[in-house]
């Protein structure tokens, strides 16, 4: 048995990464801080941090949803970036109703670009193109 049919076979406990990073964010990005995050080493790094966790979502999800739904690689990585920038998009929702945090559309968007530029790289640098199915 192929090292890929044994990672088709138990696609469906791949889906335990992306939850547990998904948990992750969810605790790192509700909770209280006593530093603003943008001061740490320059202006905006939160920005970046944003980019980096949305990304890896992005690439964590992307396996599971490929071999789960057994469709193109395409499809899959449309549907990762989407779900990954919708997570995005609700965490920042959710923050701007704590009252320790604020949520605001400037890391809606670095969600949604580092979840493309994983994506983008993975592409750039795969065997299996992201590219649409002919």
């Amino acid at each position: 048995m192929s090292i890929m049919a044994i990672i088709q076979r138990w696609a469906h406990f791949l889906w335990i990464f992306p939850l547990i990073w998904g948990s992750a964010i969810y605790v790192l990005l509700t909770m209280e801080v006593d530093v603003e995050p943008a001061g740490w080493m320059f202006p905006h790094l939160d920005k970046l941090v944003h980019m980096v966790l949305f990304g890896a979502m992005a690439w964590l999800l992307l396996i599971p949803l490929r071999l789960s739904l057994r469709q193109s690689v395409f499809v899959a990585a449309l549907l990762s970036f989407s779900l990954a920038t919708l997570y995005g998009g609700w965490m920042e929702y959710l923050q701007s109703s704590l009252p320790h945090r604020d949520g605001n559309w400037a890391d809606v968007l670095a969600n949604a670009i580092g979840a493309a530029t994983v994506l983008f790289l993975l592409r750039k640098t795969t065997r299996t193109p992201l590219t649409r199915p002919r």
